[in-house]
């Protein structure tokens, strides 16, 4: 389905938001870009994936917008040229300079969010489960018990905004992504501890505890409600 795109520019209303660096009035936002099923039932084929912006003030408190929607097959985008191509185009207009209440404004993008595999697919990489697929380095994992894991005694070589330009490690890509016009590749894709640790390890830890399936530990319901208190904390 063709992404329903709604501009940036339409959420710029609030000139208080801007920050002055080397002289310019500027505004600062941060990307969010995901796939979520919009229902809860395994066997839904659909997906929505949003592109949601957020102005980045220190003196005010904003909210999420909506930038683009794709609703579709439960699948990444296979024309991402399609479904970031327009968001590529004004950000770069908007980058070189516009007017809001008859100021000069310049549009910054910070940081582009998203789990392991909307950031594979946006920078067209193999996926995290590949044996290439580590974000920080060129390091080869190994697979163990249907997972690939990584020797934390070896480290390969550094990925840098440089090198993945240069493309220095080419079993690691699989195309050219059109992001790569408007951000740095490497620096720009910050790894949340959201995905990495609340819905990563610390979620398979509760699993792990509370769960009999999983686990042959039974924990005693003081103990439950001792961990319940702590993770509300």
């Amino acid at each position: 389905m063709v992404p329903r795109y709604q501009t940036i520019s339409w959420h710029l209303f609030k000139p208080e938001t801007s920050c002055t660096v080397n002289g310019e009035k500027v505004i600062v936002i941060d990307i969010f870009i995901d796939g979520l099923s919009l229902y809860k039932k395994p066997t839904s084929k659909t997906e929505l994936w949003p592109i949601a912006g957020r102005i980045i003030s220190k003196g005010f408190k904003t909210k999420p917008f909506i930038i683009a929607l794709r609703c579709g097959p439960k699948r990444e985008p296979g024309d991402l040229d399609g479904f970031i191509g327009p968001f590529v185009k004004e950000y770069k207009e908007l980058f070189e300079g516009f007017d809001l209440d008859g100021i000069s404004y310049k549009l910054v993008l910070r940081n582009i969010i998203g789990d392991a595999p909307a950031r594979a697919c946006l920078k067209q990489v193999l996926g995290h489960r590949s044996k290439v697929s580590c974000e920080g380095c060129n390091i080869i994992g190994e697979s163990f018990r249907k997972r690939v894991v990584f020797n934390a005694r070896e480290i390969g070589e550094h990925r840098s905004d440089e090198s993945f330009k240069n493309q220095t490690d080419k079993e690691y890509h699989i195309r050219r992504s059109p992001l790569e016009e408007i951000v740095n590749m490497i620096t720009q894709f910050p790894l949340d501890r959201l995905h990495l640790l609340d819905l990563g390890a610390t979620r398979r830890i509760f699993k792990f505890l509370l769960e009999p399936k999983v686990s042959s530990i039974k924990l005693k319901p003081s103990s439950i409600a001792w961990l319940d208190w702590l993770a509300n904390e």
